[in-house]
């Protein structure tokens, strides 16, 4: 109705209250639509995305006492009934099998906590002195992690297995040459308010002064930012990336364009010397 609208205004005019009055609906259109998908989320919404601050269904504390999480081993040893041993992977659910028992939840608890779990239903099927008898364990942890994230825009991850500081793992990885590595960053904690703890590792480098050497936690973020020099290099970067994609499209089309010029360069060749008018020759063969 709009278009129409505008034909029957005619010209120029038409056209100009065609748009004026098409660009605002398009736009509203375009608003309504993209709502759903970026819009802000809901409280609701966020409490079921991250629940306990990093959207772990299993948290705690691990340095007061070691939570089983998803892809630890439960170790399990009976002296007095050998089919219990044995070890079992936590799977994506947060259970492992058991024999005689079947699935039992565990990610979320201690070894102890796994064993009191256990205990009650070997009873039922008959077995005495679980308790005394049964001995649980978290040999092989894996599920605890902390991570690093760099300005260059690389994420990486460590294993944490437990009383590991900053230096403990910073150690392991090699730093870009123009990272600010005097303020170097740990968030914790909360989702919209996280603890920010500053590292100087240069002072720890250079001084041996460890009153930054902060011992990690869980899930715990650790940010390596650009020094200044480093950070104007990357809005250059981020500048200059459209000329840089312009500048390789254009020695595509060209490099496309000489090919077919090649090529025909290579038959006339071929055909020169079908008809003897080159000899091959010289060094390696070449043509002269």
């Amino acid at each position: 109705m709009i278009l129409e609208f505008a034909r029957a205004r005619g010209g120029r005019e038409g056209r100009c209250i065609g748009l004026r009055v098409a660009l605002p609906c398009l736009l509203a259109f375009a608003s309504l639509a993209g709502a759903g998908c970026y819009g802000v989320p809901t409280r609701e919404a966020q409490r079921s995305w991250v629940q306990e601050g990093f959207g772990r269904r299993y948290t705690g504390d691990q340095t007061k006492g070691y939570y089983a999480g998803i892809g630890d081993r439960v170790g399990m040893q009976s002296i007095q009934y050998p089919d219990l041993q044995g070890v079992q992977e936590i799977k994506p659910d947060g259970k492992i099998t058991v024999p005689m028992i079947g699935e039992i939840e565990v990610a979320g608890l201690t070894a102890a906590e796994i064993k009191d779990r256990m205990v009650p239903l070997l009873e039922e099927h008959g077995l005495k002195n679980a308790k005394d008898d049964l001995v649980v364990a978290i040999p092989f942890r894996a599920s605890k992690r902390v991570f690093i994230v760099s300005y260059t825009g690389r994420v990486g991850n460590v294993v944490l297995r437990g009383d590991t500081t900053i230096l403990d793992v910073l150690s392991g990885v090699s730093h870009q040459p123009l990272a600010d590595t005097d303020d170097i960053r740990i968030y914790r904690g909360d989702p919209e308010h996280p603890e920010c703890i500053t590292v100087d590792l240069d002072e720890i480098r250079e001084h041996g002064l460890t009153r930054t050497n902060v011992q990690l936690k869980e899930d715990d973020i650790i940010y390596i930012p650009p020094t200044n020099i480093g950070r104007a290099g990357l809005i250059l970067k981020e500048a200059l990336s459209p000329l840089t994609i312009v500048v390789g499209a254009v020695g595509g089309i060209i490099q496309a364009a000489l090919v077919p010029a090649r090529l025909e360069a290579i038959d006339q060749i071929s055909q020169r010397i079908a008809d003897g008018q080159v000899q091959r020759g010289g060094r390696g063969g070449a043509i002269y």
